[in-house]
């Protein structure tokens, strides 16, 4: 059994505790939160678990496995290296860190002992994505020409993170994985719903090497949740609602060559086929893979290396708001894994 502690028990906490727990493999034993009704809420939900209001004792405990931190963004670089320098495998809450320098050197300190550095990039574990994955390998789709996404909710005016930082981190992530090349280019375009707020609304374009390019549409300003996402390649789309209950990844050839068999009375556009998505918890995957890493000692699918380019291209998307949405460039091949 894998003695974790886990460190913040705000919004995402309870939901990586419950997960934890529900694994089996896992013994949550600590929960750390500086927030009085936080840690009684902690300890209430918990019982079983010691509760601290901070991490000190949990760095020095050396029956603790793994940390897993659901803190501000800002606070990930060090809390996660303190871990790391403990002798903690570490899994981090989406974004890695709150900058590029930030989080090279927490994958360094990971690389230097020895341990897993995991980002909390829930999309990768998501059974339609697996799905998608299988598609494009079995059905040989060739390279991903377009990537559009609409990722929107209704928070409301006080949210106090840019929704790029929030919201399109999910996109990033998926781009990092499918794409061949990491991006060339990032503009992005923002609007805030309250003086002195981060960004609530924001358009992402991301142009790669090849001619291909992705599209992300974030929003804490709509009047209802959305989440579509369309993946083009030469003939076929594929198209995934997240929000339909029991809906399936769906597979769509776009037409015809110029010359079809006169006998092939498919549209363009028809659907090729509909592939059913199991019930699973994306979150729930993450932390059983997460924890499949430390017992083997393997490197996770979303890697210190993948949540270090999502925050190189976020750096560029928010420098591309500052400049009224002139494209910034990327720096090709840092953080390669």
């Amino acid at each position: 059994m894998i003695q974790v502690a886990l460190v913040g028990y705000g919004y995402w906490g309870p939901n990586l505790a419950r997960c934890l727990v529900a694994s089996g493999r896992a013994r949550l034993t600590a929960i750390c939160d500086g927030s009085p009704e936080r840690a009684a809420a902690a300890r209430s939900a918990h019982p079983g678990a010691l509760v601290y209001g901070g991490i000190e004792a949990v760095l020095r405990d050396p029956a603790i496995d793994a940390v897993v931190l659901a803190t501000p963004t800002g606070t990930h670089g060090h809390l996660a290296a303190r871990a790391l320098e403990s002798g903690k495998h570490v899994l981090v809450e989406k974004p890695l860190a709150a900058s590029s320098v930030e989080a090279a050197g927490m994958a360094a300190v990971s690389e230097r002992h020895g341990l897993v550095l995991m980002v909390d990039h829930t999309y990768l574990f998501s059974p339609a994505f697996e799905v998608i994955q299988r598609l494009i390998a079995d059905r040989g789709l060739g390279p991903l020409r377009y990537y559009h996404s609409i990722r929107a909710n209704c928070f409301g005016p006080g949210h106090e993170t840019s929704v790029l930082w929030d919201l399109a981190v999910h996109d990033l992530s998926i781009l990092d994985a499918l794409m061949s090349s990491p991006p060339s280019l990032i503009q992005a375009a923002g609007l805030r719903n309250a003086s002195g707020r981060p960004e609530a609304h924001a358009q992402l374009t991301l142009t790669y090497p090849d001619r291909a390019f992705a599209s992300v549409l974030v929003s804490w300003i709509a009047p209802a949740k959305v989440r579509t996402i369309l993946l083009g390649f030469d003939r076929h789309t594929i198209a995934w609602d997240d929000l339909v209950a029991g809906a399936s990844v769906q597979l769509f050839d776009r037409g015809l060559e110029a010359t079809p068999d006169p006998g092939d009375r498919r549209q363009p556009h028809s659907v090729v086929e509909n592939i059913p998505v199991a019930p699973a918890e994306p979150l729930a995957n993450a932390v059983r893979h997460f924890l499949d890493c430390v017992e083997r000692g393997t490197s996770p699918r979303s890697s210190a290396a993948s949540g270090a380019r999502t925050v190189r291209w976020l750096e560029a998307a928010q420098l591309s708001l500052v400049r009224n949405g002139e494209p910034a460039p990327v720096e090709v091949g840092a953080f390669v894994a």
